[in-house]
């Protein structure tokens, strides 16, 4: 399939949507009192009247974002909502900011404890639009576009079977490229190992999206299923890096040995709105990036 360039202005438009009503419009309702305070459901500024609003936004954007990049809104209009999330991805303040405000053992526990479950929610939004987008393709039946096919061998796969895989591939394979990707200059400590500084924000957004980029790649070249299973697995990346990364006996001895900007983990150096928003552009670039590699070389060979 060749991504013409009418093709890519309507994906920028479904870009554009989001960032404009989410990114830019609704920043008041998630903007922290602190100019360096956290874009985060642990800093307390998210009521559920803002909640509701937001995921009436996320509704409408993925609306918008269908018939901005007609006919293939199935494919694209999904970049709306991820597009305005990014805005306050890369507007948030600092996560190390908040942890040298609150430097306690207790604190930190507290904190990643809350930290973990909130990618669930920025993911939410995120479905919210895809819900939007889905139905309408119920709805308005737009032009079937063909796509390149599977392989046999890759249909005859339980699709329960293809999910499980996609899901356990995203999040491993995820998981580690943020922690290759996303970092400042590692160090090792004598006593506790190998530890990273915290990455600016444009080392955050670069290495989440390419992350997750190369996940999408793999899951539809090789799995055979689209984006959403990779966009999915962007919630589990904070979850997994506490469990895998951050026990109570690493995080004494980080809170008692090093400053607090230093982290045992890049996947826990950022805030979960970063690996939702940027994850799911990534997931969703991989995607058509498999589908451009299998368009060229489906031609090549003819």
């Amino acid at each position: 399939m060749e991504l013409t360039w009418v093709l890519k202005i309507r994906l920028a438009a479904a870009a554009i949507l989001g960032v404009i009503i989410i990114g830019f419009l609704a920043w008041p309702l998630a903007a922290p009192p602190d100019p360096f305070g956290l874009v985060s459901l642990t800093a307390g500024q998210f009521t559920i009247p803002t909640i509701l609003i937001l995921a009436c936004l996320s509704f409408i954007c993925g609306v918008l974002g269908f018939f901005a990049s007609w006919p293939y809104g199935k494919e694209i209009g999904i970049f709306a909502v991820p597009a305005g999330l990014a805005v306050w991805a890369i507007r948030t303040g600092p996560l190390a900011s908040f942890i040298q405000s609150n430097p306690g053992l207790e604190q930190r526990l507290q904190f990643y404890g809350r930290l973990k479950w909130e990618s669930f929610f920025w993911l939410a939004l995120v479905l919210l639009g895809f819900a939007a987008v889905h139905i309408c393709q119920k709805v308005f039946k737009p032009p079937k576009k063909p796509l390149p096919h599977l392989t046999q061998q890759e249909t005859k796969l339980h699709i329960a079977l293809r999910v499980a895989i996609a899901l356990a591939v995203s999040i491993v394979i995820g998981k580690a490229c943020i922690s290759i990707f996303v970092q400042d200059v590692p160090f090792l400590d004598p006593y506790l190992g190998t530890f990273v500084g915290r990455p600016v924000i444009g080392q955050v957004v670069f290495g989440i999206f390419v992350a997750f980029l190369i996940v999408g790649f793999i899951v539809r070249k090789f799995i055979g299923l689209g984006y959403i299973w990779p966009i999915i697995a962007t919630a589990f990346i904070t979850f997994y890096a506490v469990y895998a990364s951050l026990s109570e006996d690493v995080l004494e001895r980080l809170v008692e040995r090093l400053p607090a900007n230093v982290f045992s983990d890049a996947a826990l150096a950022v805030l979960p709105i970063q690996i939702v928003a940027f994850g799911t552009i990534g997931a969703v670039t991989g995607y058509w990036a498999a589908l451009r590699y299998q368009y060229w070389r489906e031609h090549e060979l003819e």
